[in-house]
């Protein structure tokens, strides 16, 4: 990414604060290069903080607590839970229905030995494409990590839909508007 940041950016480049990918990624995955969501794990398992809390760029902040409330939270991991997003049975297998999807969007996370286990398992089953009938994204393999090897040990509070970027485009048009469909979760 540095590469690639260098050759857009004007001259002075100060690349001292760009990250590598972290060995123990790199060493799971051959192609890590063009894989965004490897880049994306590897960033958070490099996080020098205790609790470190990550937000997509089209994550808008309304409240100014907003950032001190989850990270004050006593809980290994939050993100919002996804509506937009649903997991049909037949596709995602038959414990789909276990926890709803989230989104990594907003996610905070601790700096601890079950954190980091949850970040690497999530990137061994991307690295390997182990769950090749889903989007192959961070979050699915977050998702599958907790569900498959951490569900019990984990703290993952899923927070409301409140904190989900949408991402939908709005236009004087079509005037905003909250709308969920959770596919068949009751």
């Amino acid at each position: 990414l540095a590469r690639l940041a260098r050759a857009a950016a004007p001259a002075p480049w100060d690349d001292s604060g760009v990250v590598g990918v972290d060995p123990r990624i790199k060493a799971r995955a051959a192609a890590t290069e063009d894989n965004i969501w490897l880049w994306r794990l590897s960033a958070w398992l490099q996080s020098p903080f205790e609790a470190t809390l990550s937000l997509d760029t089209d994550v808008l902040v309304l409240r100014p607590t907003f950032v001190h409330s989850l990270l004050a939270l006593e809980t290994d991991a939050a993100a919002p839970v996804d509506p937009a997003r649903y997991f049909a049975h037949s596709t995602w297998g038959a414990d789909a229905s276990a926890a709803p999807p989230f989104c990594a969007c907003v996610l905070r996370l601790t700096k601890s030995p079950l954190v980091e286990a949850w970040l690497l398992g999530a990137a061994d089953r991307l690295a390997t494409k182990r769950h090749a009938h889903v989007r192959q994204g961070d979050q699915e393999m977050l998702w599958y990590e907790w569900q498959e090897n951490l569900a019990g040990r984990l703290r993952l509070l899923i927070l409301p839909e409140d904190y989900y970027c949408p991402n939908v485009p709005l236009s004087a048009a079509r005037p905003p508007t909250w709308n969920t469909s959770w596919h068949g979760w009751n």
